[in-house]
């Protein structure tokens, strides 16, 4: 969890440190991540970044955080998860965190806790999130078939819905 000294930074400041972040987790994964590169971009000392996040996983995750509330807002709640999944991608893919989110899907998605609320859902709604998140990484980590993979998305939803 973000310290609350690193929240009574100044605005400035903490786009600085944001700014690292993204571009060190764009760039690396979590395993291959540096404290070292994020506060030389930041124009931070390291013990301040330790006194900001408890480490490299901890500053992820409140990154990640931050990324996905801005991503989100952007995505109409129209009720219907196809056209959400397709216009979060759309919108993940013609912004700044594409690489982030990219690496995310790719490589660190696997090394952390998942954080989705799955047992409260019935099978049905269960199946569809896992569809729509899966549809989301295969966009990211295979573009090129990413009209594909809605597809895909589309007539399973649809056989779901039946």
């Amino acid at each position: 969890m973000v310290s609350t000294m690193y929240q009574n930074l100044p605005q400035p400041k903490q786009n600085r440190v944001e700014a690292a972040l993204l571009k060190e987790f764009s760039d690396h994964s979590l395993a291959t991540a540096q404290v070292a590169r994020i506060v030389k971009d930041a124009g931070i000392a390291r013990g301040a970044f330790y006194h900001y996040f408890s480490d490299l996983e901890d500053a992820y995750l409140y990154l990640f955080g931050q990324v996905m509330a801005v991503v989100h807002q952007h995505v109409p709640r129209s009720g219907d998860m196809y056209q959400a999944t397709a216009d979060f991608i759309t919108g993940v893919v013609d912004s700044q965190y594409h690489d982030l989110l990219r690496q995310h899907y790719a490589h660190n998605a696997a090394m952390l806790p998942s954080h989705q609320p799955t047992t409260n859902l019935s099978s049905v709604a269960w199946a569809q999130m896992t569809l729509c998140h899966e549809t989301i990484r295969l966009a990211l980590i295979d573009p090129a078939h990413q009209s594909q993979h809605l597809a895909n998305l589309k007539q399973a939803l649809a056989k779901l819905s039946d």
